[in-house]
């Protein structure tokens, strides 16, 4: 095994599809685990800004992958052992960045970026998988395709499951009665 030190964007800019298997728990992260990694982002990001420099390195967790066979039309997966509530965390916070600079004309080309950090754009129609850059388990595979695929109404509408709670405590999330949908994060 070959350790190796990587940032979120290189990790998600991959062309990778990070599986969890079948054997590992569901997804359980909840309110308190949801604001303790925002609060980290978001005091990295404050000291940066203060700072007027580039965001210094931070220590996130680990994560532990192993590489899996593929299909040839299939984009290449890494079986999670280890880090799958972060990844798939990370994930719901980014789509919910993404689909907030989206929903705003002044901020929505800021948004491209991060649209590839959740999306593989070329994935085969055939490879449902291969979309995501995070596949959860058989359970938690729903509820997680309802939130990175842009439907979330109301939050008096929806039952609140735990992807939909970690993309609604997102800070910029401004949800209206109005469903939102979006196509490209």
């Amino acid at each position: 095994m070959q350790p190796e030190y990587v940032s979120v964007g290189d990790l998600f800019s991959r062309e990778s599809v990070y599986v969890v298997p079948l054997f590992q728990r569901p997804y359980v992260w909840d309110e308190e685990r949801w604001e303790l990694l925002w609060d980290d982002i978001a005091r990295v990001a404050d000291e940066s800004l203060t700072r007027n420099s580039p965001p210094q390195r931070h220590f996130l967790g680990s994560i532990v992958v192993q590489q899996r066979q593929s299909g040839v039309t299939q984009v290449p997966r890494r079986e999670v052992i280890d880090g799958q509530q972060r990844l798939t965390t990370l994930q719901v916070l980014l789509t919910a960045t993404c689909d907030e600079l989206e929903a705003d004309i002044v901020t929505a080309d800021s948004a491209m970026p991060l649209a590839a950090l959740v999306r593989h754009p070329f994935a085969a129609k055939s490879d449902v998988e291969g979309t995501y850059k995070v596949w959860p388990t058989n359970a938690d595979r729903p509820n997680f395709r309802r939130v990175m695929d842009g439907v979330v109404n109301n939050a008096n509408t929806i039952p609140i499951d735990r992807f939909a709670g970690g993309y609604l405590i997102h800070p910029l999330i401004s949800l209206s009665t109005e469903t939102r949908q979006t196509a490209r994060c």
